[in-house]
């Protein structure tokens, strides 16, 4: 479990319309910051150790649409190596 500094991870679909307004990619750019606390252990919230977890977090704190996004958790999972 780490941050990929040298090799920039791929996000599928990223222009991909989830909800009005919203792509893959804006959900990333908003999520990635509070992704980069928690993984580091500098946040309330202890860093995902599975994809279940990765995955609930998500559904609960992305704005606005509240089903899984598989372009992002799959980045994340990648980006942080979890599971």
């Amino acid at each position: 479990m780490g941050l990929e500094r040298n090799k920039p991870q791929k996000l599928e679909n990223s222009q991909r319309v989830v909800t009005e307004g919203w792509t893959v990619l804006d959900y990333k750019e908003y999520m990635r910051k509070d992704m980069d606390l928690i993984m580091k252990n500098k946040s309330w919230i202890k860093p995902f150790t599975s994809k279940s977890d990765l995955k609930e977090y998500l559904i609960n704190y992305q704005p606005f649409y509240k089903k899984e996004i598989k372009e992002l958790t799959n980045y994340f999972l990648k980006r942080y190596k979890i599971g």
